[in-house]
């Protein structure tokens, strides 16, 4: 009889990490898919400069993963039946009426897992255009393992040539949304799960060590950024505490 309970636990607990992986995976790519649709749009936009253009598409990424990783995670699972508000009531009819052991259990592990997705997504990223490049490269050369100072192209004009053997364009304005991501969503579910604050290091370590190797050996050299946007950026970080705080209260205050 042991036998069978621990058995059919493993299993449906293999079969729930196994959801909570592939939500993850879902939930990052899908924001990776709106991230560059906000920055086609926001190429389309007439900037007065490439700084506007930049800021403009650092917030409205940051925005987009606010909602994507912190409001659907706190709005999706509510049930609004205790405000008393029949309007409220009719928009959130979820599962849980508060932050407790069972919205910790469900909702808690699919923040985790994606967190945990989210901090090696960088590096993902970074190996997965490299080796696209590495492969058009040996298609160009018509070589297994392409020389990085060719000898030999098939490319017809200086363009393609140029084209075909640069490095990606160094897109600063979601680097540091996805360092407001990770800050924001540490500090918003953090006082209950306390496992989100090593992730988050995690995170900006695998950050900073893909972008020093990407800009050593793979970016085009970056255009020249004015302080707007580091500005704007540790202004929301200085923000990020008040989360914290209304989280803390909020989860600590339930019996």
């Amino acid at each position: 009889m042991c036998y069978d309970f621990y058995k059919g636990y493993l299993s449906s607990t293999s079969i729930f990490a196994l959801y909570c992986t592939s939500f993850s995976y879902f939930v990052v790519i899908n924001a990776t898919w709106i991230r560059m649709l906000l920055i086609w749009v926001a190429s389309l936009l007439r900037f007065r400069n490439l700084t506007m253009e930049t800021n403009f598409t650092m917030l409205t990424i940051f925005y987009m993963n606010l909602l994507n990783y912190g409001a659907v995670y706190v709005l999706a699972p509510w049930d609004s039946r205790e405000t008393g508000l029949p309007v409220v009531n009719s928009l959130f009819s979820g599962l849980y009426t508060d932050f407790n052991a069972y919205w910790f259990n469900d909702v808690g592990t699919l923040i985790v897992s994606t967190m945990v997705f989210n901090m090696f997504y960088p590096m993902i990223e970074f190996f997965g255009y490299l080796a696209i490049r590495v492969l058009y490269r040996a298609v160009d050369q018509r070589l297994i393992i392409p020389s990085m100072a060719p000898t030999h192209t098939n490319t017809k004009t200086l363009q393609a040539f140029q084209t075909m053997y640069e490095g990606p364009k160094f897109l600063i304005h979601w680097k540091y949304a996805y360092i407001l991501n990770v800050v924001y969503q540490t500090f918003l579910f953090g006082p209950g799960l306390p496992v989100l604050f090593p992730v988050a290091l995690g995170s900006i370590f695998v950050l900073y060590v893909t972008e020093k190797l990407a800009v050593a050996y793979s970016y085009q050299k970056p255009p020249m950024y004015d302080s707007t946007v580091n500005r704007t950026t540790i202004r929301l970080l200085k923000i990020s505490p008040i989360c914290y705080v209304v989280s803390a209260a909020w989860a600590y205050s339930n019996q």
